[in-house]
């Protein structure tokens, strides 16, 4: 089984599309999307109607929760990303919301080399950042309660560095 992983899509349908382009090139049999769908780019609706058509997996994103879930006034969440959240939930129709909405915090497939789990973020939180360069133990503590061959997570940082790890 050829698997495409893509996340942080952040309503870019020109990158989703020539992504998945790409891994149907590739020959893959499917496409997970690990989270964040939405936020930040112009085209929410399409890119949450292509995931939909295309069957792909998919699961939540810090960016999609906080557009589908009403979580009220979050200290540190203003600006321009914060207008774009605004903005994404009321253009989206209610079926893309309820799409949101039915995302789980995680997944996982079975495959004949073994299974995987994929989560954005962490396995509870969406938001919570693991820190992939700290102490080895605690991911290795991870592995251990999500037991897997292979773990992806997406949206995380590097607290110790600053920055994305991709």
């Amino acid at each position: 089984m050829r698997l495409g992983i893509i996340s942080d899509l952040h309503a870019n349908i020109h990158a989703l599309t020539a992504s998945a382009e790409f891994l149907r090139a590739q020959a893959v049999d499917q496409i997970v999307v690990v989270g964040d769908l939405v936020g930040y780019g112009a085209n929410p609706g399409p890119v949450i109607d292509y995931v939909q058509q295309h069957g792909f997996s998919a699961c939540l994103g810090s960016s999609d929760m906080r557009v589908a879930l009403p979580l009220g006034d979050r200290e540190g969440r203003h600006g321009p990303a914060e207008q774009v959240i605004n903005w994404s939930r009321d253009i989206l129709t209610s079926e893309q919301l309820d799409f949101l909405r039915s995302l789980p915090v995680g997944g996982r497939l079975k495959t004949p080399s073994g299974r995987i789990r994929f989560f954005h973020g962490s396995p509870q939180d969406p938001e919570e950042k693991l820190d992939l360069a700290g102490p080895e133990e605690k991911l290795q503590v991870l592995a251990a309660q999500y037991p897997a061959r292979l773990i992806v997570a997406a949206g995380t940082m590097c607290p110790s560095c600053g920055r994305w790890a991709r």
